[in-house]
């Protein structure tokens, strides 16, 4: 069952050629299978080895690009167990935590206890070469 279709265009591919068509969710989804079974796993191995537990988390608000696709934003409800909220954008999400680690500092405010946890699980490299 196709739901909606979106039109997906590459400009200026191999030999400067430009190429259009339209793609289903269902399309889409299958043949993205892999990178979203990879999202899982990635979400479960995370759990494993986090400090926490599922019951330790209040709420998931999810940001970002990928967070648009209905398809990561059921899979990260399945394994968290949590209805996913989506009502941040990036600016928005950035700008509220900054407000909210300032209130914390300031002796001006009352702010009940509050932790974030920021996990990277996967490492980043930085590589670059000196041509001499």
């Amino acid at each position: 069952k196709q739901w909606y279709q979106r039109r997906v265009a590459i400009t200026a591919g191999m030999n400067d050629i430009d190429v259009s068509g339209r793609m289903g969710r269902e399309q889409f989804e299958e043949l993205s299978h892999d990178l979203f079974e990879r999202l899982r796993h990635l979400l479960q191995e995370l759990l494993h080895n986090a400090t926490f537990t599922i019951e330790d988390i209040d709420s998931v608000e999810i940001v970002g690009g990928s967070t648009r696709i209905p398809k990561c934003k059921t899979i990260i409800e399945e394994v968290l167990h949590k209805t996913c909220s989506t009502t941040l954008n990036a600016d928005d999400s950035t700008a509220r935590g900054c407000a909210l680690q300032c209130a914390i500092l300031s002796p001006a405010f009352k702010v009940r206890d509050f932790a974030i946890n920021d996990v990277v699980q996967s490492g980043i490299k930085l590589v670059w070469y000196n041509p001499d």
